[in-house]
């Protein structure tokens, strides 16, 4: 089977369309011993697991679609997975992709393309989608908890209280939490508390106190999360892809959205489910962290709720869905 991953990545998008297609390139790759290129708009980004496949990365000035269009005439695919970021999908979107069925391929959405009536199939890696947005979509939509498409790897440990402490704030920071956020933990943290702060790959660097109450370790050029996220304790995050793994691992974590109301159903949700705390904003965020690492009894249920809900992860559903889109026979 040859597979053609397209996605996009870069400064105010982010790492988490390129890692979720890292995941799924995985998994079909065990699953099938598919052949699996990546066409990636964006600028170039030394990733290390990416090494393992063809790759090309394709300027924002270029044509992304009209280049997979003719890498599609020189050679043939049997699908295209498309994890793009909806500001870079264009208006005919339905169009150019109905140019690219004419090579006999299949096409799976991952997160957008929902209101596509082109696509083959939509892969939605949340456990939640708003009612209506489920009415548009005319193609076969999968999502739910067993969707998640992280890319974990390591297993989840029984939790223990402590005093180190993780920040996230996405690949970009886009939102320049990074001016503002250390200070404000340095001043209502416990005094042993021990920050650990993430720069995504995007961000500008964060302003840190001169003279500091807490300890602070600085995190850059991390290729993955994993042996961090293991060794923590609390987290403190805005939502999105990572927010999902430290639920993987059972982290007692304080969850928000900088994003203004883009993201209120999801956290609704999230509060309903009683997998992690919810803030209201970064400030709001402070004060439940603070508020959690003085109880015990609800970051252990925290932990043992989020580690339950993710105990399956979306891999091996991606999986049985390709199976079922390429190899099931036709009624």
């Amino acid at each position: 089977m040859n597979v053609l991953i397209a996605c996009h990545a870069g400064s105010g998008i982010g790492l988490g369309h390129l890692v979720r297609s890292l995941v799924v390139a995985r998994n079909l790759h065990e699953a099938f011993n598919a052949e699996i290129a990546f066409f990636i708009q964006g600028p170039c980004i030394n990733f290390q697991e990416l090494k393992t496949y063809p790759h090309q990365f394709i300027d924002f000035s270029n044509d992304f679609f009209e280049i997979i269009k003719n890498n599609l005439a020189r050679k043939e695919y049997q699908l295209i997975i498309l994890d793009l970021f909806y500001d870079y999908i264009p208006e005919n979107i339905d169009l150019i992709l109905r140019e690219l069925k004419q090579f006999d391929v299949k096409i799976i959405g991952i997160d957008s393309l929902k209101a596509s009536k082109a696509v083959d199939l939509v892969f939605f890696p949340s456990f939640y989608i708003d009612e209506p947005i489920q009415k548009k979509c005319t193609a076969p939509l999968l999502f739910g908890w067993d969707c998640f498409l992280l890319n974990v790897k390591k297993s989840p440990e029984d939790w223990e209280p402590g005093k180190n402490i993780l920040a996230l704030t996405g690949g970009s920071d886009t939102t320049s939490l990074g001016q503002t956020l250390p200070k404000r933990l340095d001043e209502l943290l416990p005094t042993e508390s021990v920050l650990h702060w993430v720069s995504g790959p995007f961000s500008k660097p964060p302003c840190f106190s001169e003279i500091c109450s807490i300890s602070i370790q600085h995190h850059r050029r991390l290729q993955g999360l994993d042996d961090l996220m293991v060794k923590m304790n609390y987290a403190i995050t805005v939502y999105g892809v990572s927010f999902f793994e430290l639920l993987y691992y059972g982290i007692p974590t304080v969850v928000f959205s900088p994003y203004g109301e883009k993201d209120a159903n999801e956290l609704s949700a999230i509060f309903r489910e009683e997998v992690a705390m919810v803030a209201k904003n970064s400030d709001d965020a402070v004060l439940k962290l603070k508020e959690l690492m003085a109880n015990d009894v609800l970051a252990k249920q925290l932990s043992q709720r989020s580690k339950l809900k993710l105990s399956v992860l979306g891999g091996k559903k991606f999986v049985q869905a390709v199976s079922d889109l390429l190899y099931e026979p036709r009624a």
